[in-house]
């Protein structure tokens, strides 16, 4: 299963993907004021999701 396809059809707004062994990614939804989201794939792995989101309207 490509992982691709594991991000789109996953219904939670923060959950790990390993992409193998050595490799583990988190995916992060962020729902934008407009209504729309924002899929991240990141590498903060100890960072709560609600830590992440003020973090991320300051970039």
């Amino acid at each position: 299963m490509k992982w691709n396809y594991v991000i789109d059809e996953t219904q939670s707004d923060d959950f790990m993907l390993d992409l193998n062994q050595d490799v583990s990614l988190r995916v992060i939804r962020v729902w934008l004021p407009s209504g729309e989201t924002e899929t991240l794939i990141i590498n903060l792995l100890d960072l709560r999701y609600e830590q992440f989101m003020p973090l991320y309207f300051r970039r």
